[in-house]
């Protein structure tokens, strides 16, 4: 698992995003409850990403965060989740994520909770 993981993630950090989602969706094929899961749930959404699929990113942010509530990414998830909404001008949905985010991690200043400020700001969020 530890391999398959770190061949993955050398792929991503090489621009090779095709081989490293493929390598992502393997490792949580076949290791979903591996402590590394919600991290290659985290880095196979930021594939997509990378490639320009927003729409099929944020879903993935989404499944990240519902699977992995206490993984060490579900902070990263919702805001991630939080900006590709956005950029797919869906700025109710964005909003609502970054809201979650600050009720799910209250512990003050985490550079996601000041990103998630950031962009609510910009987009004008409640709260």
């Amino acid at each position: 698992a530890d391999a398959l993981y770190e061949d993955a993630f050398s792929d991503i950090s090489g621009q090779k995003y095709d081989s490293a989602a493929s390598k992502f969706q393997q490792f949580m094929t076949q290791y979903p409850t591996h402590p590394l899961a919600s991290n290659a749930q985290y880095w196979l959404a930021e594939t997509f990403f990378a490639r320009g699929d927003y729409r099929q990113s944020a879903k993935l942010f989404a499944q990240g965060y519902q699977d992995y509530p206490q993984g060490t990414k579900a902070a990263a998830s919702l805001l991630k989740l939080g900006m590709y909404l956005s950029r797919l001008g869906k700025k109710d949905d964005a909003c609502l994520s970054f809201q979650q985010l600050k009720k799910e991690f209250p512990g003050g200043q985490t550079p996601e909770i000041r990103k998630a400020d950031e962009e609510m700001k910009q987009l004008g969020c409640p709260g």
